[in-house]
C-alpha cells in the first residue's frame, strides 16, 4: 500500500497531524513504539472507567483556536493546577517561584532572593540543569504546529 505520510509517534502533535491530513483525503501510516495510540495521553478502560496510564494528563491553554480545536475531538474539562507546600504552618506556591522566596525570605528580586539564600538555589536548578538535547513546547505549541503543518504547509 502506498501513503502519503508516514508518521512516527503518536502524541499530540503525530495524531492531530494524521487526523487532519486524513480528513483531506491523504493516507498516513502512523507507528508508536508503544502497543497504543496516544503516547502519555493514552486511558485504558477499566470497569466503565477510564484510567490514565501515564497519569492524568492536564490539558491547558489560553489559545481559543487550540481549545476549541481539542473540544471538537473530546470534551475537556476546565481544570485549575494550584499545588501548594505547607511548612511550618504556613503555606506556599509550588512550583516555587519568586512570590514563593519572597514569602520565605523578603526578597523581591532575584538578587535580593540569592543575597538571602545563595547562589545554589540559582546556580544547581537553573545554570547547571542540561536539556541534553531536548527542547521543550507546551501544549499550545505543539497543537498549533499540528494544525498549521496540516492545514497550511505552505
Amino acid at each position: 500500500m502506498k501513503y502519503d505520510y508516514v508518521i512516527v509517534g503518536t502524541g499530540l502533535f503525530g495524531s492531530i497531524f494524521a487526523c487532519e491530513k486524513t480528513k483531506q483525503g491523504k493516507k498516513c501510516l502512523v507507528i508508536d513504539k508503544r502497543p497504543h495510540l496516544g503516547e502519555n495521553c493514552y486511558t485504558q478502560s477499566s470497569e466503565g472507567i477510564n484510567v490514565h496510564i501515564y497519569g492524568a494528563p492536564i490539558f491547558h491553554t489560553s489559545n481559543k483556536r487550540v481549545w476549541d480545536y481539542m473540544n471538537s475531538l473530546m470534551e475537556f474539562n476546565r481544570f485549575t493546577n494550584s499545588p501548594i507546600a505547607r511548612y511550618q504552618d504556613e503555606m506556599y506556591n509550588v512550583p516555587f517561584n519568586i512570590k514563593t522566596f519572597h514569602q520565605l525570605w523578603g526578597g523581591i528580586t532575584p538578587e535580593e532572593t540569592i543575597s538571602f539564600v545563595g547562589s545554589d538555589i540559582h546556580e544547581k536548578p537553573i545554570n547547571n540543569y542540561s536539556f541534553a538535547g531536548y527542547k521543550y513546547y507546551d501544549m499550545d505549541d505543539v497543537v498549533e504546529m499540528a494544525l498549521q503543518e496540516a492545514l497550511c504547509p505552505n
